[in-house]
Order: C-alpha cells, then structure tokens, then sequence
C-alpha cells in the first residue's frame, strides 16, 4: 500500500491467505483501487520477465529456505532499468552473536528460517550482475516485554523468551544495541534497506 500514491498499479504477493485477507483490509480501509493482491509462491513468480517497473520484498527474506531462488525471481520479472529493492533485517557479522540471534528469532517466532548477514545481501546483488547495491541502514526497535508480549514462541513460552532477552544485555549477545533504563530493557533489530537497478 505504501507504493500506490506513487504508481500506476501496485500488485502485492504473499503464499499465506491471512496475510492477504489483512492487506485487502488495509487498503480498502485506505480507499486505495489501484492495489491488487494475490497469492503466490516466491520461488516461481505467476508474472512474464520483465514486467515490473519496481520489485520490492520487505522484511520476508528470513521466512526463505532459498533466498537465492526468490531473488533470481524478483530479478527475473523486473524489467530492464527497473529497480529491485530488498528489505530485511541483518543478523550481527560475528558469527556467535549471529547464532544467538537467530536462536532468539526462531524462538520468537517459528516460521523464522534465518536471518543473513548484510555480507549475504550484497553477494545476491552482485551474483545477478545487479553491481553493488545502495545500503540504507535503520533499526527498528523495541521494548523486550512489548515485543514479546506480541509474539507467538515456541510453546508459548514468552518468560523464557524474556529471560533469554535480558540475559543478552551482558556484551550486547544478540547485537541489538541492547540497554536497560526506567521504561525496560530496549532492543533493535538491525535492518536494512538494499536496491540496485537492472540492467
């Protein structure tokens, strides 16, 4: 919905319809009659090459066992000059923080396959000849109980969730800028926003 101001048609895609039965929600909710949802799988994209003028994927990337294949297929129906854009966040460059991390994350949430590396991010950009691509970094963050007060865990287990999360404030274990003042323990997920342009 953030792109229809700016575009002729925006087409959204994901494989779950709930998620699809919610963005409906939103964007008849925002009066928006030039965004069409439907439903699809990442791996093999129901659209002709080069189609899109803009190829966008935001924060779905760490739900992939293949990311490689999803990119090939947001670089496949993009057209030539168009732009493709990823959108996620970034697991810490120090592998044991990252490990951490991504043990927190599928705890959190199951359906979490992993979180990469901005290092990961970049090589899908230069492997599909796309170049190095443009690095927005930002975070997004959090008050731990408030996160994980929205969060599904494994066997809703949210004190061990929190636990785990305090703990992590000793050497930032899970690089999330962790720090505790008078409102709790804040976190951030470390993310970022990539484009480059095909040729």
């Amino acid at each position: 919905t953030a792109f229809a101001p700016y575009v002729r048609q925006a087409i959204g895609l994901d494989a779950t319809p709930a998620m699809l039965a919610q963005a409906k929600i939103l964007s008849e909710a925002k009066s928006l009659g030039n965004v069409v949802w439907q439903k699809g799988n990442v791996y093999d994209l129901p659209y002709p090459s080069a189609t899109f003028n803009i190829v966008v994927c935001r924060f779905a990337f760490h739900h992939f066992e293949a990311p490689d294949a999803a990119f090939a297929e947001m670089v496949r129906v993009a057209a030539p000059q168009g732009r493709i854009v990823l959108c996620d966040a970034v697991a810490s460059d120090d592998p044991a923080k990252a490990a951490a991390f991504n043990a927190m994350e599928r705890w959190r949430d199951p359906s979490t396959v992993e979180f990469r590396t901005l290092d990961y991010f970049k090589d899908l950009f230069e492997d599909a000849n796309l170049g190095i691509p443009t690095i927005r970094r930002f975070q997004v963050p959090y008050l731990a109980h408030d996160l994980v007060a929205q969060s599904f865990p494994a066997n809703d287990d949210r004190t061990g969730l929190l636990r785990l999360i305090e703990e992590s404030l000793e050497n930032d274990a899970l690089a999330m800028n962790a720090f505790k003042d008078g409102d709790g323990i804040h976190i951030a997920f470390q993310s970022v926003v990539m484009s480059a342009v095909k040729p």
